[in-house]
């Protein structure tokens, strides 16, 4: 099946050479905590400060960070380009990276209220279910899988700029992706219903996080989480690419 050739090529993406991936990531990241720390200081030491004056140069640095080693994994993997601890910036590719995501983003979330407003009107016209939590999780299982596939039917262009080359040989090379990128969505949505369900389970039991010591070890590791679900994003979007361009992996 081309779906779990895909994630396991998403997979091995990053593990295949995980040096490279540790080298590609690690100083974006630090960067990126260290910017979010000093904005978070700023804010409430200088209460008086506009809020703009600092989440507008904080924030463009954060996006600079967190498009840095997304344009270099796709040219490390697509074109078997080598990083130190200090990776290179690709300035052109990010750029043209960065402003295409503006309207592809814009895309999935107008994408992503059309499917809730069709859901809405499905759940209204059906009678009140003796489990509203279940009719609850089917509607974002579906939310998500839906939104997952078109933002990984537009957002699989991106590694095109990075290394680049045009839209134009992705988009039609692409145009048989949907169900696989539909069962891939599918199976991503359905880990993630898993991880919010265990949240919600293990929420009563972990009145001790609220002291500070706990509190910030559940908080380091919510941050890991959200890197690595980052990486693997990345990668994804990486193996779709090449899947249906036909470019190896380097």
């Amino acid at each position: 099946m081309i779906a779990a050739r895909i994630l396991g090529s998403a997979f091995r993406n990053i593990f295949a050479d995980f040096g490279q991936t540790i080298r590609i990531f690690a100083l974006p990241a630090l960067i990126l905590a260290l910017i979010a720390g000093l904005a978070i200081w700023i804010l409430i030491s200088e209460p008086a400060l506009h809020e703009g004056l600092v989440i507008l140069p904080f924030g463009l640095g954060a996006i600079i960070c967190a498009l840095w080693p997304a344009v270099n994994f796709h040219r490390h993997v697509l074109m078997g380009e080598r990083f130190g601890w200090v990776p290179r910036i690709h300035w052109r590719e990010l750029l043209g990276y960065g402003l295409m995501m503006i309207p592809l983003g814009l895309a999935v979330l107008l994408a992503s209220y059309a499917v809730l407003f069709v859901i809405g009107l499905f759940l209204n016209a059906m009678p009140l279910a003796e489990d509203p939590l279940i009719a609850v999780l089917l509607a974002s299982l579906v939310l998500s899988t839906l939104t997952l596939t078109v933002g990984l039917r537009l957002f699989s262009l991106l590694p095109a700029l990075a290394i680049g080359e045009t839209l134009r040989g992705y988009s039609r090379a692409g145009q048989g992706s949907l169900a696989t990128i539909l069962l891939i969505a599918l199976a991503l949505g359905l880990v993630g219903s898993g991880y919010g369900i265990l949240q919600i389970a293990l929420a009563p039991h972990l009145i001790w996080a609220l002291a500070p010591g706990p509190l910030a070890a559940l908080y380091a590791m919510q941050l890991l989480v959200n890197l690595l679900s980052a990486i693997f994003g990345i990668s994804l979007l990486t193996a779709l690419y090449a899947t249906y361009v036909q470019r190896p992996a380097a």
